[in-house]
């Protein structure tokens, strides 16, 4: 997911809260924080003074802790939205638990520069993977959703019986 779609999904879960829209300082506030600017930096960007920058912040982060039902904060705005980006993209309906195709490396990866992403994308894959058996998805459905093999999961492939 990219910065973008991390501001249009924060802005639409805003509006389902409240139904209201981000304004433009609320945008450029959580943008800065994706971009890892400073309260300082953002202020500038945007005209602002700091101390009113970080009241808009603090308003914010309180607003995404009443959405998410976890607290908020500069620091895990990032990996919240990407967390609940991608649990509102899985959509389980009825008994056979009817899944989306998801491509977890380019919501999860996209936002992080960093080199260990082999190590990184492992550790997601298997935290994600344990967060769909939650949900109440088999081990099929869920190779089937990432688009993986079951050899991945650590299942051996055996026949089912019809």
């Amino acid at each position: 997911m990219d910065l973008g779609e991390c501001l249009l999904f924060a802005d639409d879960m805003v509006f389902q809260k409240t139904g209201r829209h981000l304004d433009d300082i609320e945008f450029g506030v959580i943008e800065g924080v994706l971009q890892r600017k400073k309260y300082a930096d953002i202020a500038r960007d945007l005209n602002c003074t700091e101390g009113y920058i970080k009241d808009i912040g603090y308003e914010l982060w309180k607003l995404f802790s009443e959405i998410f039902g976890e607290e908020i904060n500069k620091s895990n705005i990032r990996s919240s939205l990407l967390r609940h980006k991608f649990a509102n993209n899985v959509s389980i309906s009825g008994n056979d638990n009817t899944v989306g195709s998801i491509d977890q490396v380019s919501f999860y990866v996209g936002l992080d520069k960093r080199s260990d992403k082999s190590c990184q994308n492992d550790q997601f894959l298997t935290r994600l993977i344990e967060k769909l058996l939650t949900f109440g998805l088999s081990h099929e459905q869920i190779a089937e959703c990432l688009n993986i093999n079951l050899e991945k999961l650590g299942i051996k492939n055996e026949p089912k019986n019809t």
